[in-house]
């Protein structure tokens, strides 16, 4: 998914978790007093200190009120990132290894006097449980990162709420470290609350792209190709 300065990089494929899931609303260990932050709206937000580069890994906590397959229905609409992702410009399919495997090529608008950002990400999608959904992403090609890998996990809530988990580890090439740290968290706050008010908009008034995305998720966990790579003229 994607953001709006160089840190979007990050956001767009930035989210959190580390969760396991059985049978109940939802398995996710938050406390009593995170829980009621998610009811009001919050988004819950961890740092963690990385191994392998100067950003942390960012998790972050939020509810939806939408299904788990709604919600992952606008989460996992590939072409469909750039009209509402911030300074997504281009999210392209480029291949398609399997029904549930996509690879998309982004297009990043960066601030003056960076030139934008290309970079090339797989995403591969599974059902975990009884409406629960997992999507796992890495990047395959960047010229703005070393190394990115995450996921995002869908669980149902109480009161008709979806729970989405989000993780991302980046590794930055070294030229956009220090330019972009500082806004990190903040940005992908941002980047996730698009998400949320996209899907609560399709709801609303664009159903259409609701059905039409629900569809592409309920074909490919059947098996059936739902995306395609568009021939270049």
């Amino acid at each position: 998914m994607i953001y709006i300065s160089a840190m979007r990089i990050i956001a767009i494929f930035t989210l959190l978790a580390l969760i396991s899931a059985h049978s109940g609303a939802s398995s996710v260990s938050i406390s009593s007093e995170q829980r009621e932050q998610l009811l009001q709206g919050k988004q819950i937000v961890i740092e963690e200190q990385s191994e392998e580069g100067p950003w942390p890994v960012i998790r972050l906590y939020q509810l939806i009120e939408a299904t788990p397959l709604e919600s992952l229905a606008i989460f996992f609409a590939l072409d469909y990132q750039k009209e509402y992702v911030p300074n997504v410009i281009k999210s392209e399919i480029s291949k398609v290894t399997s029904p549930t495997e996509v690879w998309v090529q982004y297009e990043l608008e960066m601030p003056w006097p960076m030139s934008n950002s290309h970079y090339l990400h797989s995403h591969k999608l599974q059902k975990v449980g009884e409406d629960r959904y997992r999507v796992d992403w890495k990047m395959e090609e960047s010229d703005s990162t070393e190394k990115v890998n995450g996921f995002a996990e869908f669980y149902p809530f109480t009161e008709g709420k979806t729970l989405m988990v989000y993780e991302n580890k980046v590794i930055p090439k070294s030229v956009f470290a220090a330019l972009v740290k500082g806004t990190m968290v903040s940005d992908v706050k941002k980047t996730l609350q698009a998400i949320r008010d996209e899907v609560l908009l399709c709801k609303k008034s664009k159903k259409e792209v609701l059905s039409k995305y629900k569809k592409k998720i309920e074909d490919s966990l059947k098996g059936k190709v739902a995306y395609e790579v568009k021939k270049k003229m």
